[in-house]
């Protein structure tokens, strides 16, 4: 089972709490016993000015399964950036018939200024997430 989702929408975050970046995706595993391979495609992380770092992590439900931290390091011009990962969740939960929401947040390092996930102008993100049947 492959289930896919995409965002395209602007938007902006100025603080260091994790925001939601819009990109949510929802499968319902067939067995409990299965494991889920997440991908991941980020287009158009942005920040302000350069110094800004970048926090991005990756949930399931509100449990925050892998965290990616200074994607934008001290000294880069300010651009935009394609951040992308792939991640094989080997615990996803469920009873083989509940839906398991996965999602992207977003947050500045320990600076000061925006960070944006700005995919309507440079893409969509995207988010792949793919059963793999366990024994």
């Amino acid at each position: 089972q492959v289930v896919t989702a995409t965002n395209s929408s602007h938007v902006s975050n100025t603080t260091q709490t994790y925001a939601d970046t819009g990109l949510t995706c929802n499968i319902t595993p067939r067995a409990s016993t299965s494991d889920v391979l997440i991908m991941v495609s980020h287009a158009g992380l942005a920040t302000s000015n350069s110094g800004v770092d970048i926090n991005l992590r990756l949930l399931r439900g509100s449990t925050e399964i892998v965290e990616f931290t200074n994607l934008m390091m001290e000294g880069m011009s300010v651009g935009n950036l394609t951040a992308g990962t792939n991640f094989i969740d080997t615990t996803p939960g469920g009873d083989g018939s509940t839906a398991i929401t996965y999602k992207t947040q977003f947050r500045i390092g320990d600076d000061s200024g925006t960070v944006s996930v700005d995919n309507g102008n440079y893409g969509t993100s995207t988010m792949v997430l793919m059963e793999l049947q366990g024994s």
